[in-house]
């Protein structure tokens, strides 16, 4: 792991990112497709907004996973499903953020950080 658990990045670049975790599903929920999404707010919790193709657009990664239950596996057990993302952050300017993080439409992990202006003299990252 590079960079786990960083909490301050450089503003107003955009940067190469990953979130990575675990997700735990029930016993009666396995076997079944799964939403997954992952939302960039600022400070009050509003989407950040960036521009696509289809014009302005809130930063959101949506994906889907299912994990099966094997033979024999005790009822009432829960199974991780290991999940990475890999992105680039769009450029922020200073601020606080969070990368919220939702499963089936519910509240799973809000990850928050701060964007700094990099001090004067020092070149921005690329």
């Amino acid at each position: 792991m590079l960079g786990g658990g960083w909490t301050t990045t450089l503003a107003p670049v955009a940067a190469q990112m990953a979130i990575a975790g675990t997700v735990s599903v029930d016993w009666d929920a396995t076997n079944e497709r799964h939403r997954l999404k992952v939302q960039l707010v600022d400070g009050d919790g509003a989407p950040v907004p960036v521009q696509t193709p289809a014009g302005e657009q809130p930063w959101q990664i949506e994906s889907a996973f299912e994990c099966g239950r094997p033979p024999g596996f005790p009822r009432g057990m829960a199974i991780g499903v290991p999940l990475a993302l890999n992105f680039i952050r769009p450029p922020l300017p200073p601020g606080p953020y969070a990368f919220v993080v939702e499963v089936n439409d519910q509240p799973a992990a809000r990850l928050p950080f701060q964007a700094v202006a990099a001090p004067t003299g020092v070149p921005p990252q690329s």
